[in-house]
């Protein structure tokens, strides 16, 4: 049985919608091929570049969802290097998610202004530019290397690592800032709301109370002890008077 609140089965399980790619337009495109000229291609061509961005940008998301719970777990296990990796891959992301924003836009804008004299050009340009995003999407975040990361919790400690090298030298100092202020509010956010097994550690241990009475010492007395309560004999004080004379 899968654990569903693991951050791995949680990438497993969104990477398996939505794979498929056929679109109506082009099952018809074979019925109506003498029907649809370069003009009808061009356009369809754009709308499954905004479909392609539409659904990694929703992976993205859902990866960027990831890398939150990643660094609150290490945080978890006291593990504030690799919460403040996990923060930096998740800024990461972020900056993907908006690059994404902005292409599609761009497309939206295309698809609702095109028009018959200029579409070859901004056909082009769109193309371009798609091409471009996707490209990246795809070398950034591979399908078979997150497939992996599923299955294998070393795999994905391994991923955060190697997303953590890319970013060196890419990230301005707001951007570490930011990163830092965000692992901040994490930390603050398990010392106000601590997890069970923080709290059992918080408990002070106090010496277990044995469970038997102790036995009581018996006290051994010596032989020639004297007795408050003996009283010497006459024959005694007459050897102790002839002694002292």
């Amino acid at each position: 049985m899968l654990n569903t609140n693991s951050p791995e089965t949680f990438v497993c399980l969104f990477l398996k919608e939505d794979e498929y790619s056929l679109h109506e337009s082009e099952i018809n495109m074979g019925a109506y091929n003498s029907k649809i000229s370069d003009r009808d291609r061009s356009i369809l061509k754009i709308k499954e570049q905004r479909d392609k961005l539409l659904r990694y940008h929703k992976r993205l998301e859902r990866i960027e969802q990831l890398e939150v719970s990643f660094a609150r777990k290490c945080l978890a296990d006291n593990n504030r290097k690799g919460a403040l990796k996990a923060l930096s891959a998740k800024k990461f992301y972020s900056g993907l998610i908006e690059q994404s924003y902005g292409q599609l836009g761009n497309i939206e804008q295309l698809l609702s202004s095109i028009e018959f004299t200029l579409i070859q050009q901004d056909v082009l340009f769109g193309l371009q530019e798609g091409s471009g995003i996707l490209q990246q999407l795809q070398k950034e975040m591979p399908l078979e290397r997150i497939d992996k990361i599923c299955n294998d919790n070393d795999e994905a400690s391994q991923y955060v690592d190697e997303v953590n090298v890319i970013l060196q030298g890419r990230m301005s100092r707001d951007q570490e800032d930011e990163v830092q202020a965000e692992l901040d509010a994490l930390i603050q956010e398990q010392e106000d709301h601590p997890s069970k097994s923080q709290l059992r550690e918080r408990q002070p241990v106090f010496p277990t109370v044995p469970q038997t009475k102790p036995n009581r010492p018996v006290e051994v007395k010596p032989e020639n002890a004297f007795h408050s309560n003996q009283i010497p004999s006459t024959a005694d004080n007459d050897k102790q008077q002839a002694l002292l004379s």
